[in-house]
């Protein structure tokens, strides 16, 4: 049974104790697949497939010879949260408007036969790049909200699924110029090395790809800690201009709110962007 069949599989069971649903029906596989948008049910799938991984001991984790002692701090750290947010809800807030950005998903007019929302609700097969998941619920969101499957390649530094490769930011084993997207939701904070990881994530990223992140800004606090380790800021276009010198770069979607940074919970700094287009059109 392959990925998709698999996860097929388990929501059906989840949501109709059915273990062989019949794809074939129409509209059976689309339904399925976006029923892993529901938060509740995506994470009641997610612990019990990684309790079934927990039971098999399936368990990885990346162990370079160079900064071993911030590795085991980020690992450990990384292991004893997995079972905080197996649902996966907070990367929501970057996928939902990655899912809909008009750079990746042109308006599909010819289709609308096929429903007023086929625009947004079919596969993309396009090559996306997933940083630092953690579980397996960033990649099952990002293919429940339109991203092919198969076309969906994870990354971290410790994994319990054949959904997520084990490795480095700072050093991905990943072909110059392999990836139309690079996506990463509150992970580039924890670098130590944050150009490193931009440099690396620059080079497997295509031309024309985009990039979208998200920092989990915890507190006011935060940006004079995130500044000493090279970063420019906590803002989107501060985010963005790590990547890019300031007139090099095009910002698709940003979110910030900075009266949110008084709340317990802190705010989320969110934005896509890409190298810009400097075509000149007549």
């Amino acid at each position: 049974m392959n990925l998709r069949e698999e996860l097929y599989r388990d929501i059906s069971i989840d949501l109709f104790g059915i273990d062989k649903p019949d794809l074939t029906q129409p509209y059976t596989s689309e339904i399925l697949r976006q029923a892993y948008k529901i938060d509740p049910v995506r994470c009641r799938i997610c612990q019990k497939r990684f309790q079934k991984a927990k039971k098999e001991n399936q368990f990885r984790a990346y162990r370079p010879e160079h900064n071993q002692k911030h590795m085991d701090e980020v690992i450990t750290g990384n292991a004893n949260s997995l079972l905080d947010d197996l649902s996966g809800a907070r990367s929501s807030r970057l996928i939902r408007p990655l899912s809909i950005c008009e750079a990746i998903r042109p308006l599909q007019i010819n289709h609308r036969d096929k429903g007023a929302l086929y625009d947004l609700d079919h596969e993309l097969d396009i090559k996306l790049l997933s940083i630092g998941p953690r579980t397996e619920a960033e990649p099952i969101l990002l293919w429940s909200y339109g991203f092919k499957l198969e076309s969906i390649t994870s990354v971290d530094l410790i994994s319990y699924s054949r959904m997520v490769d084990l490795g480095d930011m700072h050093s991905l084993e990943y072909e110059d110029n392999s990836f139309d997207v690079i996506f990463s939701a509150c992970t580039l904070v924890y670098s130590p090395n944050p150009y490193q990881a931009i440099k690396e994530m620059k080079r497997v990223a295509k031309p024309e790809a985009l990039f979208a992140f998200m920092f989990d800004v915890g507190s006011r606090s935060i940006e004079p800690e995130l500044i000493r380790k090279g970063f420019k800021g906590i803002q989107p276009e501060a985010i963005a201009s790590m990547f890019f010198n300031n007139d090099d770069y095009e910002i698709l979607y940003q979110h910030f709110h900075k009266k949110n940074l008084d709340l317990i919970n802190g705010s989320t700094s969110s934005v896509i962007f890409r190298r810009r287009d400097k075509t000149i059109y007549f």
